[in-house]
């Protein structure tokens, strides 16, 4: 690619003065308007005297989203992260930037990967879509046609659509369980997780959180399987190796020295977060407060989930493969599989995809607001379904801290966003991406130009 980018060598500093006098009682508006004020100053000046590192290649067209990057490292809004936009097939933008750790100064580098939490349902979603392809798997047909140890007539009417489109009614464990239990009590957790699949459909109120749901298809997929390969050998060997994709479902451990190291929100940044994106404040209520809400049940299943997400730094943890939480990988890759649905199913020539079971992909099957936390969601067969800057559909999957990989058909467009430094947001609206994708859709027509 042309137009190697690098920031220049100079430190960036940003001081601020801190002299405020109140000598008067301001209206509550204004103690507020002040409040996020000083709350904007932390976020923004957040490790902004270490060198804003940018690095990668572009095409000369899309200089202005690799200076947005830059911006967003001088201001402190970035600290470490990827972003990569293929068109039409091929790579027209590959940055990264900052740290993947910030207390030993190891920088983030082009092969740096970091854990996608529910992006990595992107990847589980392709995977059907090459067994449906297949014949493996039947999106209308029910799940106990496939599950032999779930046979109740509750679960009947529970079909493979549903749980792709997060239909069952508030999954959750009755007995919370560890990460590892999934490798070494996984018969007994089945039994919960056939208890899942029995839950009633409700159509009307999906439920965007993800853990339970994407067990299930993992472990659903490994039935399917004729060989019943687990699923990181499924990813590894169906997608990894065809398409030359480094994707890790389970993070080995000679690669633990590749991935970012997790950085969750502080308290701080958790509260402006919050404040400026206040449809968040249900999410949270529901997740720590609201012992009887279905997202609380959810997150106490899991015992991790109830622990600062430092958690996930351990190397054992990040070998437990769970597609909704724990998959690893570079936004290169991300994006990389996603081009391939951007152009039509077309990997170098093959068709890897039918031009029917994509469009199954993009058209929504949902499209309501969720019962657990009260954000309006979208969803097709596995996917979820966001409109682009210009207002045309795209699909992919976002996660928790601002993991996302979109793939615009209309436009042969395919992107990818991955962080360690993770926000609250995991709908696709985590700022430092939204400005990214701006860059691009402002750039591209001038691209398309200069292409042709």
């Amino acid at each position: 690619m042309n137009s190697p980018f690098l920031s220049g060598p100079q430190e960036t500093r940003l001081f601020y003065e801190n002299n405020m006098h109140f000598r008067h009682y301001l209206p509550v508006g204004a103690l507020i308007a002040a409040f996020l004020s000083v709350l904007t100053q932390y976020n923004s000046s957040y490790y902004s005297q270490l060198l804003p590192i940018v690095e990668g290649e572009f095409k000369p067209e899309f200089i202005n989203v690799a200076l947005a990057l830059k911006k967003n490292m001088e201001s402190g809004l970035e600290q470490g992260s990827a972003f990569v936009v293929y068109y039409d097939g091929e790579p027209v933008l590959d940055m990264w930037a900052g740290y993947a750790d910030i207390q030993s100064l190891r920088r983030w580098r082009n092969d740096t990967t970091t854990m996608l939490f529910g992006a990595g349902q992107a990847i589980t979603a392709f995977l059907v879509a090459l067994m449906v392809d297949r014949g493996l798997l039947n999106y209308s047909l029910p799940l106990r046609f496939y599950w032999s140890g779930c046979q109740s007539e509750e679960s009947s009417s529970v079909t493979l659509e549903h749980l792709l489109s997060h239909q069952i009614s508030m999954p959750y464990l009755k007995n919370p369980v560890s990460l590892r239990d999934l490798q070494s009590n996984m018969h007994e957790i089945e039994k919960d997780l056939c208890r899942m699949i029995s839950l009633k459909v409700n159509a009307s109120q999906p439920v965007s959180y993800d853990i339970w749901s994407a067990l299930i298809l993992d472990r659903l997929l490994e039935q399917v399987d004729p060989k019943h390969r687990s699923i990181e050998q499924l990813v590894q060997e169906e997608i990894s190796d065809p398409f030359g994709i480094e994707i890790d479902m389970a993070l080995a451990r000679e690669n633990y020295h590749k991935t970012a190291r997790l950085y969750p929100p502080t308290m701080l940044q958790t509260v402006y977060q919050i404040l400026t994106s206040p449809r968040y404040m249900k999410t949270l209520i529901s997740r720590w407060v609201d012992s009887q809400s279905g997202l609380y049940r959810s997150f106490q299943s899991l015992k991790e989930l109830t622990m600062s997400y430092n958690v996930f730094n351990d190397p054992e943890l990040r070998e437990v493969p769970l597609s909704s939480l724990t998959a690893t990988a570079t936004a290169r890759d991300l994006a990389r599989l996603y081009s391939i649905l951007s152009v039509g199913g077309n990997h170098h020539g093959n068709q890897v995809l039918k031009q029917e079971t994509i469009h199954k992909l993009e058209v929504p099957v949902v499209e309501q607001t969720c019962s657990l936390n009260g954000l309006q969601v979208k969803y097709g067969q596995g996917v979820q379904i966001y409109q682009n800057p210009w207002g045309q559909s795209v699909l992919g999957h976002s996660g928790y801290g601002g993991q996302i990989v979109l793939a615009d058909r209309t436009n042969r467009l395919a992107m990818a966003y991955v962080t360690s430094y993770l926000s609250t947001h995991e709908c696709g609206d985590d700022q430092r991406f939204l400005e990214l994708q701006r860059g691009v859709y402002e750039s591209l027509q001038k691209y398309i130009d200069h292409k042709h």
